[in-house]
């Protein structure tokens, strides 16, 4: 297993020179940026960048503020092992619990179809989940969120959201920190409550992405990816593809439904398109990183590898990454700069980026990617507002609310892709479930996708 990790870590930095050759500014082991370079990034973004660096010796978050304060908060017990622990927990020499544990045992029992060890596992996941996020929020972010609110009381924003880039380092960037948590006045509040939150691998990165923004990309033309077959068992994912068909429009949308969406003809047209959405199967090697994958027809896929050695986006705007564990990187790595889909599709010129950070539900992947592009295209908003919005409004969606929505989409979820099979038990579902709960609260449901990038 060391040299397959060591083979693949050469392999990454191979690839690294190749693309520098093309792009110096936008790679690992890039020139850094300059403390003066970093102050103005922040100013020209309108943001408060964030830099985690997690040791041995406790944590250290550098803050960037928009008028060109800084700042280090220190929070010494927050150690890399202390961070391990969350992640993997280990007792007798055995990993038997934490985030990551938690998670692959429940992927572990959906392989082996074991249906009565898949739900009990699942629960564990999502006990595990809230757990952690309040427990991060309070041993790391806590004292962070106090230094932005100190500062947020100088500064008037004029009825806008402050904005967050976010560069975590180590196991953090395998974590939603957008969907840690707190108590407050008895009620959950979660970060993205209070911001705007983006990603990014790093500040040199974040800096290419936003030169790209700002050059003028076009946001009209769409090509997306609909239920690819085999295996074809994406329930709403053609009702997903259909409703943000309607918002952008027919004449400005390229669909490959089920058996088209080969990689072939992916390629033949990802290039020229400005919004890139693959609603699919994804997986991500944890024991491979460059065979990370989205699962395209035919059997066909378009791996990490292949993304940083043959795909060019010069015109992108967008790629939506709709399919499960799309922005996952390998916790263990101790770089500064993680290595996933996000970044691969970053690099070949795309200035934004949605993965997701697990194995995500079909249906409410669905309604938050509805209600994404409602919001870009109807509501003018910017990427990481729509996606922040979207997950505030279906995280807040009550079951009254979504069984009315499920009643008026039925004659669209009814169209030749989908039959009354698949839409009657979701419809019973929410019949049957109190009108005032909300089936979409837990963080399992709206969480999972980051807006990597500007």
């Amino acid at each position: 297993m060391r040299e397959e990790l060591t083979q693949t870590n050469n392999r990454l930095r191979e690839l690294a020179m190749v693309i520098r050759g093309y792009d110096p500014d936008f790679l690992p082991h890039a020139q850094p940026l300059t403390a003066d370079e970093i102050i103005a990034l922040a100013q020209d973004a309108n943001a408060t960048l964030i830099l985690f660096r997690v040791t041995e010796a406790g944590s250290f978050v550098f803050l960037v503020f928009p008028n060109g304060e800084t700042d280090v908060v220190e929070v010494p017990d927050f150690t890399t092992e202390a961070l391990s622990e969350l992640l993997v927990k280990f007792e007798d020499r055995k990993a038997s619990d934490g985030w990551v544990v938690r998670y692959y045992l429940y992927q572990a029992a959906l392989a082996e179809g074991n249906r009565a060890e898949a739900v009990l596992a699942r629960q564990y996941w999502l006990e595990k989940m809230e757990e952690t996020l309040g427990t991060l929020y309070q041993r790391l972010l806590k004292p962070v969120h106090e230094r932005l609110k100190g500062w947020q009381k100088q500064v008037a924003y004029a009825g806008r959201l402050p904005h967050l880039v976010l560069v975590p380092n180590r196991g953090l960037a395998i974590l939603p920190l957008h969907a840690c948590w707190w108590e407050e006045d008895g009620a959950r509040r979660y970060l993205l409550d209070e911001f705007v939150i983006r990603y990014a691998p790093s500040l040199s990165v974040f800096k290419r992405c936003l030169e790209r923004e700002r050059a003028g990309r076009k946001r009209e033309t769409l090509l997306g990816v609909a239920n690819p077959v085999p295996p074809g068992n994406l329930v709403f994912s053609e009702w997903e593809c259909e409703e943000i068909e309607r918002l952008i429009g027919n004449q400005r949308c390229l669909i490959l439904w089920r058996e088209k969406a080969t990689e072939a003809e992916v390629r033949q047209w990802m290039g020229e398109r400005n919004y890139l959405h693959f609603s699919c199967h994804g997986q991500y090697r944890l024991d491979a990183p460059l065979e990370s994958a989205l699962h395209l027809a035919g059997g066909d896929k378009l791996t990490l590898g292949e993304i940083f050695e043959g795909v060019y986006l010069p015109e992108a705007w967008l790629v939506v990454l709709s399919a499960c564990e799309t922005g996952l990187v390998d916790f263990r790595e101790v770089a500064d700069e993680h290595f996933g889909l996000p970044t691969g599709f970053l690099y070949a010129g795309a200035p934004t980026v949605y993965g997701s950070l697990w194995s995500v539900n079909d249906l409410s992947t669905a309604l938050l990617m509805a209600k994404v592009y409602e919001g870009l295209e109807k509501g003018g908003k910017s990427k990481p507002d729509a996606l922040r919005d979207a997950q505030i409004w279906l995280r807040d969606l009550t079951a009254q609310e979504a069984l009315a929505l499920v009643q008026s989409k039925e004659s669209e979820l009814l169209r030749e892709r989908m039959a009354w099979a698949d839409v009657a038990p979701l419809r019973r579902a929410l019949e049957l479930t109190d009108p005032n709960d909300r089936p979409f609260a837990h963080p399992y449901h709206w969480a999972a996708f980051q807006c990597v990038g500007v």
